[in-house]
């Protein structure tokens, strides 16, 4: 048996199939008692929700605002369902992961590791895309929580945000490249080389523009996008291609990949996204806790760097 609010059931099931009739046989009860159901419902929040009429019920501005808050609440019931039944055999369920490219390459793995060593029988899965991709996915529900470069997003409103540390981006190369061993290359240099970057990342291009049209050039024009950091990275290896990453990432894990100095650098957050008004499992605390303890050690190894 599942938890679930009939009311809210009864609800989605109309505005499925945009007919009482229809939703009544497939919920099994009657059509007047589902109209009633449906008057009570409406009663209550003190507004219309379909137009009733011989062709059917048309969902009013009001019921689509509420399917997609009816929707949610019918996914953390189940599941709340699912994760009482793994805890009743001693299970802790499924966590579902959102992460940027880069992030995805290098935090969050060291958490799940962290997080699996302490419960072997968790099944983590992880999807990277674009943070703005990200943000909606997250606010469908379809992840527990994403980790993403925070800039800009005022996520305030439909969820709630811990910082987890900040780092520096830059331009970024090989060492190979003829731009490598150069002091202070400026802006111009840099539009002389080709541009490779990890999908349409939206806040990268937005600093790109700003910095350059600030000394009035145009902003490199990229051509190759691809969300793996991986491939990104290799391409900057064999080419003379450069991109924007992030200086901490570049100086723990590619010795054989340069931050540039140019004007060309910012700094951004990075945290951890849920959504508001929802019950996080344990795993999620675990996990939330374990990249809470990464983040500071990252930010007592950037402050040391910083000192050298």
């Amino acid at each position: 048996m599942r938890l679930e609010s009939p009311a809210l059931r009864y609800f989605l099931a109309v505005a499925e199939e945009r007919s009482i009739s229809r939703a009544a046989a497939n919920l099994g009860i009657s059509q007047p008692a589902l109209s009633k159901a449906l008057r009570q419902l409406e009663d209550s929040l003190g507004v219309q929700l379909f137009m009733r009429s011989p062709s059917g019920a048309t969902p009013t501005a009001y019921a689509l605002h509420l399917r997609e808050h009816a929707l949610l609440v019918q996914k953390t019931l189940d599941e709340a369902t699912d994760s009482i039944a793994l805890m009743r055999h001693g299970k802790i369920g499924t966590l579902h992961i959102g992460g940027g490219s880069s992030l995805v390459s290098n935090v969050i793995p060291r958490a799940v590791a962290a997080l699996s060593a302490r419960y072997p029988d968790l099944n983590v899965q992880i999807t990277t895309d674009t943070t703005d991709e990200l943000f909606g996915a997250l606010g469908d529900g379809e992840f527990d929580a994403i980790v993403v470069a925070l800039s800009n997003y005022d996520v305030r409103q439909r969820f709630d945000t811990i910082e987890l540390f900040s780092g520096e981006l830059g331009v970024t190369c090989s060492m190979h490249h003829p731009v490598a061993r150069m002091r202070k290359v400026g802006l111009r240099k840099l539009l002389e080389y080709p541009w490779v970057m990890i999908g349409a990342n939206r806040l990268i291009m937005e600093n790109l523009h700003r910095i350059f049209t600030a000394e009035g050039l145009s902003p490199p024009s990229p051509k190759i996008f691809c969300n793996s950091f991986r491939y990104v990275t290799e391409h900057l290896r064999s080419s003379d291609a450069l991109s924007v990453l992030a200086r901490q990432q570049i100086e723990s894990e590619s010795s054989d990949l340069c931050f540039v100095d140019s004007p060309v650098r910012w700094r951004r957050g990075v945290g951890i996204v849920t959504r508001k008004n929802t019950f996080p499992s344990r795993a999620l605390k675990e996990f939330i806790a374990i990249l809470r303890g990464l983040g500071r050690q990252y930010t007592a190894e950037s402050s040391w760097k910083g000192k050298r």
